[in-house]
């Protein structure tokens, strides 16, 4: 993915291990800034898109009406 990091595996839930799906492609081992950096993404990743609607709204009002 966008972090190069593996998600999944072995996860624990009150002492019992659960295994789920691995997401993505090791690149690196996780660090600690992964979690600004996930953060950081979700972030810019919402305004483009809310940047994305309102263009879009804008265009099809001057298009239909």
């Amino acid at each position: 993915g966008a972090l190069g990091v593996e998600l999944g595996g072995t996860n624990y839930y009150a002492e019992k291990a659960v295994e789920t799906p691995k997401l993505g492609y090791p690149m690196r081992d996780l660090e600690q800034k992964d979690i600004r950096l996930a953060s950081r993404l979700m972030r810019n990743s919402a305004w483009a898109t809310l940047i994305f609607a309102l263009l879009l709204n804008y265009i099809s009002h001057l298009v239909f009406h």
